[in-house]
């Protein structure tokens, strides 16, 4: 039997998980890619744990934005620029940042027609009331 020294067994190690790693965020792509979320999620999120690679973290943040969950996928991809070395998502987290307010803007011109649709409502009615009485 042939003993491996430790930096050989570690490098190898590395390259196993590093391997399980890749193969995780191709198949949970696939699973986000076809709708199915919550199981790319559960993929990714093993036993109830963050992703610990920048790539699978990121994959999580944009399965995040496609469930609606906009604040988990900021964190996300905050957690994944602390893990990369190489690249820093803050296109990501700006382009995040800019639809939420795009939607909180549509939102809030959402409510101001409804608040007119319904003050116009009510007018009409009492006017109605005061005519026929």
């Amino acid at each position: 039997m042939r003993i491996e020294p430790p930096e050989v067994a570690s490098s190898v190690s590395s390259l196993i998980d590093r391997f399980d790693a890749d193969m995780r965020v191709a198949r949970a792509s696939e699973l986000a890619l076809a709708g199915r979320l919550l199981q790319a999620e559960s993929l990714l999120c093993q036993h109830g744990l963050l992703p610990k690679t920048a790539l699978e973290m990121d994959l999580l943040a944009r399965i995040n934005v496609r469930q609606g969950r906009l604040l988990d996928a900021l964190r996300r991809w905050r957690e994944a620029s602390q893990l990369s070395e190489e690249r820093s998502f803050e296109c990501e987290i700006r382009t995040l940042l800019d639809y939420a307010a795009s939607v909180n803007e549509r939102r809030k011109w959402l409510l101001v027609s409804i608040s007119s649709a319904w003050v116009i409502v009510v007018i009409s009615l009492a006017i109605l009331y005061l005519v026929h009485r």
